[in-house]
């Protein structure tokens, strides 16, 4: 066995070793060990090829430069790719809270809702290489959106992290340590120019000291600064990142309140209607009926009226003919007894 492949027997040993362990949360985002990286982490070691990695040169850089990407598992690997899984911390409604495989296996993104989740890979981009991520297609299907696609820059060290937004009317769930997005590399042209001695590295501090750095036509070579080559996942987000919440969520729990309280009013509407009509019925009926009897009791005292002068007629003529009569009375009363007083009414 070859030197070559004795160092790759080893790094492959320690990629199956860190797989097979639960990732710490407090541990596994630290700053990653640089004692194994080698030369090809800032030298290009192939500058005559430019373009996207396939499978082949994903697994030949990563060994070249001293283990890439931490743990490497060969199932992970694509045509052009290379998935990334769930790691172990995310942030969700400004709570931070962790993954360990046993009593929380996944994370539950609710429908209209931001969760800021980590990777559970470590990157160590050589400074000639661009990293560039996003979701996995079945995901994105799903209706999760990554928050941006951003480029991973050469040189950077440490988890990735990045904002989901679940814009589906159901919740999605991603398992602990499973793969939810994928990651391609593209190379730079990164490289000394013509005539320019390449230094010796063995770090970024060895890199930086070779400064002015000089690349192409003379122009000079632009490298990370030391201060950005490493961070951790969600830590480094602005403090009110964990008041961040989605504005759609925010918009959906005011539609549903608008939702109850114009039912709520309907209903009350309609009942209200409904008692509007039954009392102004019921004044109606109330009105009718005063106007029936009213005009009953009028119709009766007419009646009553009439009826009354009838009666006077018919007594005004009965006393008309009484007189007549009692004046006949008397006179044949005089005929017959002139010489009687005459009665008392005639």
């Amino acid at each position: 066995m070859s030197p070559e492949q004795a160092e790759i027997d080893r790094l492959h040993a320690l990629d199956e070793a860190e797989a097979a362990l639960t990732p710490d949360p407090d541990q596994w985002w630290r700053p990653p060990d640089h004692d194994g990286l080698k030369p090809a982490y800032w030298i290009d070691p192939e500058p005559g090829f430019q373009g996207m990695l396939s499978s082949d040169r994903i697994l030949a850089y990563h060994y070249a430069v001293g283990r890439m990407i931490r743990p490497f598992r060969e199932k992970q690997l694509k045509p052009a790719s290379y998935e990334l899984s769930l790691g172990p911390l995310y942030l969700m409604d400004g709570e931070m809270k962790t993954l360990d495989g046993e009593t929380n296996k996944s994370v539950k993104i609710p429908p209209n809702s931001i969760v800021f989740v980590s990777m559970r890979e470590q990157l160590l981009l050589p400074h000639w290489l661009v990293g560039r991520f996003d979701l996995a297609i079945e995901y994105i299907y799903q209706g999760l959106l990554l928050g941006t696609g951003p480029q991973v820059d050469p040189g950077f060290q440490g988890v990735l992290s990045c904002p989901l937004h679940n814009i589906s009317s159901s919740p999605i769930t991603l398992p602990f340590c499973e793969p939810f997005a994928k990651i391609d590399f593209v190379k730079t042209s990164f490289g000394f120019g013509e005539g320019v001695r390449i230094p010796d590295v063995r770090s970024d501090k060895d890199l930086r000291a070779a400064s002015p750095l000089v690349g192409y036509l003379g122009q000079p070579l632009k490298v990370l600064q030391d201060t950005k080559t490493w961070r951790p996942p969600i830590f480094f987000a602005p403090r009110d990142v964990t008041e961040v919440k989605s504005s759609v969520s925010e918009l959906d729990v005011e539609v549903k309140k608008n939702a109850k309280l114009v039912k709520r009013t309907r209903n009350f509407s309609i009942a209200g209607a409904i008692g509007v009509v039954a009392l102004v019925a019921t004044l109606f009926a109330g009105a009718v009926g005063a106007f029936v009897y009213t005009l009953t009791y009028t119709d009766g005292r007419i009646g009553d009226q009439k009826r009354l002068g009838g009666s006077v007629t018919s007594l005004t003529s009965d006393v008309k003919q009484l007189k007549a009569d009692n004046a006949a009375l008397c006179d044949r009363i005089v005929q017959l007894s002139p010489r009687r007083p005459i009665p008392k009414g005639c």
